[in-house]
């Protein structure tokens, strides 16, 4: 009995308990509300919207349940508990409780439900519908226009790549085409992903904040766009004035891309533009983009003056830009790791004599359009050209950065003793602009090894870049040492001063220039006078049509036939010298008659026909028809007999008009025959060999000298080229012929124009010629006569042409009235070919006449120890 008591109460105990709870819960269920917005309600596709939920009586777990919302991509940003309370008439109002927030990114157009947001509290659910948003898509429209537009889709390593924004914005009608289409107090609003610093891991950009700082609009009555999230501080006046909280003090900052007008596709634009340049340095893949550009933009006016607006959102598709390695294929041997557009390299010896196995420093520099950081040392030892004569040292290259070039230095000792040269290094690089690869070549370095045991006396060799100057504490001249020679690719070839196939075109340009100008011009002066031409031609024909018909006349009336009789004379007259010739009387006429050298029997019968005819036709009364024919017939002789002398005297006319067919063709015959006159032929390639062979191989001056025979051979056989003069000269000189040395060398210098080498072996030549000369120099007028001896013939051929083609060209701006243009161009072109002309007949005259060959003969003569 005790024990079912117990369990009775128990069951009561529990029954009260949980009817409690369920009244709690209610009531706490009761007790909580769900407010939800977004804002704004109203956006475009793609665009991020700020959904709000707010749950009044939050409790733990109570977070709101977002599964129902579809077609947009939710992001939570965050939460935050708020208690706002109140109590108003004896009531308790307010809020208290936690507020959600969310990005809401819609993937659709049209209106979207954000609902229903479901929030579990206890046992029940309160459900919100959620708030409408509005979303509007990419519209199809032409006011605003974005082009995204990489300079390349696919670059290398380290070649620069420019990234180009365009926006369009349509320009307003009317008087208002001048003003901005963007709203100053809202501007629009542009999205530029990339627009930062730092963007991108493995692109060097540019800095942000140096390329907008200078674009920053301070005037806020002035239009511009709005970009990314860059903002301002506002002016603190400005919100004392406008009662605003002095919080609050960050505005959207405005850009002015200075726009320029633009046309495209039938409509008028402003353009604005943004450029950044980006250097890549490592591979993959780089997206930019997409752009947007939203806000409203002004589309017209009111009569009133008041700017109509629209809402535009476009949107720049997104852009790839891969980066990518240079290609393995065709890749040579001499790639150093350089990328850009130009390579320059240059190699030098810290010593120009040395003996035989001493080291040198060989130095490398390379420079140009490229990035220094990815260089690395050439390797010299997969040039088999390098190591012929000279053994090279990798192992000890050293680096450094100097200038703004990179400078590589080697150990490099020669192997054999004479006088040669370091042969050139390739530095190969990859092209940004051909695509592909590339190879520059550094200039020889000529360089004398003395057998080890050769002790060399005291030898000083001083090198300007204008003067050359030799100083030795020896007077005898077989001690000095000559440049080197050369080992061209082919001393058997013929270089032409003049090259018909380049100047003779050039010569003949201008005259036919000339005569195509003259022929417009002529043309065009005598487009009027075709008309009178063709009826000058026509007018004996029609003079002699009026007076056959003249005499059928006369049975009608033959005061008429009179009448047509001398209204044919008089209109030959008209027709013939474009005269009014109604108006003249017979002491006029016969006055231009003899002005056109009209014999006196001729126009005094041509006259006489005119008078009598001119009168009977006012005669009354009836005349004979033999009497009209008569003189019917007379007057088509008088005609004929007329418009023959006219005809003679047009035509001597036009002969000496026109002589300009008898020099022309004498001229253009004259420039050809000239032209022949320039040496060609290829000697036979055993005789080049054969004296190049022996001229590496001479030591001795009785060596140089055969060597010297033999290369004279060449030159009988036709050669001419610089590198053969030069190495003749400097066989001569080694042999002791020191005139006819310097007759050598100074051929070369008209082919090459002047080196360091030519000057310094030319002064070895005067010295030799000279035991009085202790310091030999140069004639003084070649420092004023520069040009001449320091270009070579065919450039100064070259520029002679072409100054004879401006003063063709000048004369043809005269003619078209450009005086003032022509006598500035006339003027400059008659300087130059004062100056080069003179100076490539000089070149021509010496090196074509006849004599020339015998100036380098005198090997015969004894050979000087």
């Amino acid at each position: 009995m005790h024990t079912t008591q117990i369990s009775t109460a128990m069951r009561r105990t529990c029954s009260a308990v949980l009817c409690l709870c369920l009244t709690v819960a209610g009531a706490w269920a009761k007790d909580v509300r769900v407010e939800t917005s977004v804002d704004p309600d109203k956006v475009f596709i793609g665009e991020t919207a700020l959904l709000t939920i707010k749950v009044d009586g939050f409790k733990r777990g109570m977070d709101p349940d977002l599964s129902a919302v579809t077609n947009c991509t939710i992001a939570p940003r965050g939460h935050i508990d708020q208690h706002i309370m109140s109590i108003v008439n004896g009531r308790r109002t307010g809020f208290s409780g936690r507020v959600f927030q969310y990005d809401i990114t819609p993937e659709h157009a049209g209106t979207t439900q954000l609902g229903p947001i479901r929030v579990v509290a206890g046992r029940n659910t309160v459900i919100a519908p959620g708030p409408r948003l509005t979303v509007r898509g990419i519209e199809d429209q032409r006011r605003v226009l974005l082009f995204l537009e990489p300079s390349k889709p696919e670059v290398i390593v380290d070649e620069p790549l420019t990234v180009g924004l365009r926006v369009l914005v349509q320009r307003l009608p009317g008087r208002y085409s001048e003003t901005s289409p963007l709203p100053a107090a809202r501007p629009p609003h542009l999205r530029i992903p990339y627009l930062k610093n730092d963007a991108f891991e493995g692109l060097e950009g540019p800095d942000v904040n140096s390329i907008l700082n200078p674009i920053l609009i301070r005037d806020r009555r002035s239009p511009g766009l709005a970009v990314n999230d860059f903002t301002v501080e506002s002016n603190l006046m400005d919100s004392f004035f406008n009662m605003g909280s002095l919080r609050d003090r960050k505005q959207p900052a405005r850009f002015d891309f200075k726009p320029t007008k633009r046309e495209y596709n039938g409509r008028s634009y402003f353009e604005h533009t943004l450029e950044l340049k980006y250097v890549p340095t490592t591979e993959g893949q780089y997206v930019f983009g997409p752009v947007s550009f939203k806000g409203d933009i002004f589309i017209n006016a009111t009569p009133s003056g008041q700017g109509i607006t629209e809402s535009i959102f476009a949107v720049a598709p997104a852009q790839t830009v891969r980066v990518v390695p240079p290609p393995e294929e065709g890749r040579p041997a001499s790639y150093v790791g350089a990328i850009g557009s130009r390579v320059d390299a240059r190699a030098t010896l810290d010593a120009q004599t040395c003996k035989v196995g001493d080291p040198l420093t060989l130095e490398i520099e390379i420079s140009g359009d490229i990035r220094l950081e990815n260089l690395f040392a050439p390797r010299l030892s997969l040039q088999e050209n390098l190591e012929k004569d000279f053994r090279i040292y990798e192992d000890t290259v050293h680096s450094e950065t100097r200038d703004g070039s990179r400078i590589y230095q080697y150990t490099a000792r020669p192997s054999r003793a004479g006088t040669y040269e370091f042969p050139p290094v390739a530095i190969s690089f990859y092209n940004t602009q051909t695509r592909s690869y590339d190879t520059v070549w550094t200039d020889p370095i000529p360089l004398r090894a003395n057998p080890a045991t050769e002790v060399e006396k005291s030898i000083v060799i001083d090198t300007a870049e204008q003067s050359v100057t030799i100083v030795t504490q020896d007077t005898d001249p077989n001690l000095l040492v000559p440049a080197p020679i050369v080992v061209p690719a082919n001393i058997a070839a013929s270089d032409a001063i003049f090259v018909p196939n380049l100047h003779i075109p050039l010569l003949l340009l201008g005259p036919f220039l000339f005569l195509v100008g003259a022929a417009l011009h002529m043309s065009r002066r005598l487009m009027p006078t075709v008309a009178r031409r063709q009826r000058q031609a026509a007018a004996a024909a029609t003079a002699l049509e009026r007076l056959e018909h003249a005499p059928s006349m006369a049975t009608g009336s033959s005061a008429e036939a009179r009448h047509e009789i001398a209204t044919a004379l008089r209109q030959y007259i008209e027709m013939r010298l474009d005269l009014p010739a109604s108006a003249l009387t017979p002491t006029d006429l016969a006055s231009v008659l003899s002005r056109h050298h009209v014999s006196p029997g001729v126009a005094q019968r041509f006259i006489e026909l005119v008078q009598r005819n001119f009168n009977a036709s006012f005669q009354s009364g009836a005349q004979s028809s033999s009497e009209i024919q008569a003189d019917a017939n007379a007057a088509a002789e008088a005609v004929s007999n007329l418009d023959h002398e006219l005809q003679s005297h047009n035509d001597e006319q036009r002969r000496s008009k026109f002589s300009i067919h008898r020099w022309l063709p004498i001229l253009v015959a004259g420039i050809v025959s000239a032209s022949q006159a320039q040496p060609a032929g290829q000697p036979a390639q055993f005789e080049s060999q054969l004296a190049m062979s022996q001229l590496l191989a001479a030591n001795t001056a009785s060596q140089f000298d055969h060597a010297a025979h033999s290369l004279n051979r060449v030159v009988e056989l036709g050669a001419r080229n610089a590198p053969l003069f030069y190495d003749y000269g400097t066989a001569l000189l080694l042999a002791g012929h020191h005139e006819a040395a310097l007759k050598a060398l100074t051929r070369a210098e008209r082919y090459s124009g002047t080196t360091w080498a030519l000057k310094r072996n030319m002064l070895l030549a005067i010295r030799g010629m000279s035991d009085e000369l202790a310091a030999p120099k140069l004639p003084w007028y070649r420092a004023p006569l520069f040009w001449h001896f320091g270009l070579p013939g065919r450039t100064r051929v070259t520029v002679a042409s072409f100054a004879i083609l401006m003063i063709w060209i000048s004369f043809l701006l005269r003619m078209a009235g450009w005086k003032d243009t022509y006598r500035a161009i006339l003027g400059i072109a008659l300087a130059i070919l004062i100056l080069f002309g003179s100076s490539a007949a000089t070149t021509l005259y010496l090196e074509l006449r006849p004599d020339t060959a015998a100036d380098l003969a005198p090997l015969d003569s004894e050979v000087q120890p």
